[in-house]
């Protein structure tokens, strides 16, 4: 979430967005804006900063999985994706090396 918030700032600058989200302590982490984990706790902020900037209206809600189209290339099988979406390529996912730098200070 924090890198799509990133790389997605612009669009989703002063519009509505709802995030789907398969992890119940990412999302209770997002909405409670903290997390007992200190590694959440840094995406966390970062995901707030881009919002800071860039803000938006966000909703974050639960799914399951099985439903969520983000599963099957999170687990190595992009095709699974571009078949249920009639994407016509799959192309890697560039992590933007400020977001990084950002992330491992």
């Amino acid at each position: 979430m924090v890198s799509l918030r990133w790389a997605l700032r612009h669009l989703l600058h002063n519009r509505r967005v709802i995030w789907w989200v398969d992890n119940e302590a990412a999302r209770f982490s997002l909405i409670k804006g903290q997390s007992g984990s200190e590694l959440m706790n840094q995406l966390v902020r970062e995901f707030f900063h881009v919002d800071g900037e860039f803000p938006s209206f966000s909703w974050i809600e639960r799914i399951p999985s099985f439903s969520n189209p983000a599963d099957a290339p999170s687990r190595f099988e992009p095709e699974a994706s571009r078949d249920l979406f009639g994407a016509a390529e799959i192309c890697d996912f560039i992590q933007p090396k400020e977001l990084l730098s950002r992330l491992v200070q």
